[in-house]
């Protein structure tokens, strides 16, 4: 289970009880969704405990959405045994580190590096220049027209490799393959499909 999450097992059973209670007329989760601001499958997802953990942040948005916080529930230990993580602040490195409060000030760069280079971004000197001016991915694939997605994310416009990503996806569905559940969902896309053709 990764740092930060929460093990569905403990959280299942008081989240589904405290959700009846509160809705008995079965619609909780749909309600409690709208709350929260999420999919309602993410509930059914923890409440039928498809996955060993969930993020701890969300599980406690959830129970206060129901008006219960997690330290009224009995969840107390598990509730201060949780590790917190941060994310780098260097918007090209997305990594995740254990939250730390020793100081006055906050963690926010997850190496010393990422904090000089984060420095420089703030203070105007460095601006990427010298990177976009290879015309060259992380993995060395060149940003022809082709091969270059423009995406917009935080009011700035970044080059995405279409080769790496393409790896990327044909990874993540490799390692979906790995999952029978998966698997059996694509089985009965792929026959419902297969019937709407034929029809």
């Amino acid at each position: 289970m990764k740092p930060g999450n929460i093990p569905t097992a403990l959280i299942a059973p008081k989240l589904d009880m405290l959700i009846r209670d509160r809705w008995p007329h079965g619609n909780g989760p749909v309600i409690l969704a709208e709350k929260v601001g999420c999919d309602e499958s993410a509930i059914r997802l923890i409440i039928e405990q498809r996955h060993d953990g969930t993020a701890f942040d969300f599980a406690d948005r959830l129970f206060c959405a129901v008006g219960r916080p997690m330290e009224d529930v009995g969840l107390g230990d598990v509730y201060w045994s949780v590790e917190f993580r941060e994310t780098c602040a260097l918007h090209s490195c997305g990594k995740t580190f254990p939250e730390r409060s020793n100081g006055r000030t906050r963690k926010r760069y997850c190496s010393s590096r990422c904090a000089t280079l984060g420095n420089a971004v703030a203070q105007g000197r460095a601006t990427g220049d010298r990177l976009r001016g290879k015309g060259k991915c992380l993995k060395g694939h060149a940003f022809t027209k082709e091969n270059t997605i423009l995406k917009t994310r935080n009011g700035y416009v970044e080059r995405q490799c279409r080769e790496c990503k393409r790896a990327t996806q044909r990874e993540w569905v490799r390692q979906k393959r790995k999952d029978a559940a998966f698997v059996q969902k694509k089985i009965d896309a792929q026959r419902k499909w297969r019937a709407k053709e034929a029809a």
